[in-house]
């Protein structure tokens, strides 16, 4: 926590932490003190017990997702003016991806909201994976199906509308 340079996100960091061991330790059925979090090589956190889950946060927003037959991976997304998405686009999103952010664009969606839903979706799918960004070249990226969260979102939580998300297995 000392790490954090800002109170906020120091706050969001002990937030996330009890909230993932509070839902891991039920779903173990342990004391949430006893859940043995660990990283793998690439940095994905891992736990016992086969259960895979995943953690995203963005603003006010953390969601943690748990699967026990597969990896899983979440993102959640603010939305927001993304600076430059044009070049994050080029930069970051494959032929295929890019397309998707052209058809949502030509859909209506501004270009930051077209991109951030599919950012979402790539995140979500790298992380079920296991790796990030930096080591999705040679991922099977694309053969991992990620879903919107509109719906969940929703339903769940006020003020839906200013959040995109998505979760994938691997």
């Amino acid at each position: 926590m000392a790490a954090y340079r800002n109170v906020d996100a120091a706050a969001r960091y002990v937030i996330t932490r009890s909230l993932v061991r509070g839902v891991l330790s039920e779903r173990l059925g342990i004391a949430p003190a006893e859940v043995n979090i660990r990283v793998t090589d690439l940095g994905k956190p891992v736990v016992a017990g086969n259960l895979h889950f995943n953690v995203s946060h963005s603003g006010d927003l953390i969601t943690v997702a748990v699967c026990r037959e597969r990896a899983v991976g979440i993102d959640i997304e603010r939305r927001r003016d993304v600076q430059r998405a044009g070049a994050l686009i080029s930069r970051w999103l494959t032929p295929t991806e890019q397309h998707e952010v052209k058809s949502l664009h030509a859909a209506g969606f501004r270009e930051s909201d077209a991109f951030l839903r599919v950012w979402s979706a790539k995140e979500a799918r790298l992380k079920a994976l296991g790796v990030g960004i930096s080591g999705s070249n040679g991922a099977e990226v694309s053969q991992v199906v990620a879903v919107a969260l509109d719906d969940l979102l929703s339903s769940a939580i006020v003020n839906a509308e200013e959040y995109v998300g998505a979760v994938a297995f691997a």
